[in-house]
């Protein structure tokens, strides 16, 4: 004679009932089964995103962006750049203007009037920015 305690009754109970329905999602027909399966799979997606969204939103706020930075080591790295010379570019713009004048005052009266003609309104605004409206003034002076 086999005496089971009340929580392995419990425990096989469960088990049958467990038993019972995967031989009824067995016996379903394969499309019902797929859809039962993708669906299981989307609801554990959802729950695992949220909780995925919440951990980043939790992690930002007490995120110590101070400690962060030095435990980078960003205050050393710009200790140490610091210390590079300082290049000096030319001023790119002052050469520029010098070539546009130059290349203007080449092309002659007419055919500065004609490429002006020619461009849009856009164009022409840009071009008294990069040359200026003294620069303007004396190239363009018919």
């Amino acid at each position: 004679m086999n005496v089971l305690f009340p929580s392995e009754k419990r425990n096989q109970g469960s088990a049958s009932k467990a038993s019972r329905l995967l031989y009824k999602l067995q016996n379903l027909p394969e499309k019902t089964r797929k859809i039962i399966l993708w669906s299981i799979v989307s609801i554990i997606g959802f729950v695992s995103f949220i909780w995925w969204v919440s951990n980043i939103r939790i992690k930002g706020e007490h995120f110590q962006k101070q400690e962060f930075i030095e435990h980078l080591g960003v205050p050393e790295l710009q200790e140490e750049l610091g210390d590079f010379p300082k290049i000096n570019f030319p001023d790119f713009g002052e050469l520029t203007k010098q070539g546009i004048k130059s290349a203007i005052e080449e092309m002659g009266e007419e055919e500065t009037r004609r490429m002006l003609e020619e461009m849009s309104q856009e164009d022409v605004i840009m071009l008294k920015e990069i040359i200026g409206e003294q620069g303007w003034r004396e190239i363009f002076e018919f």
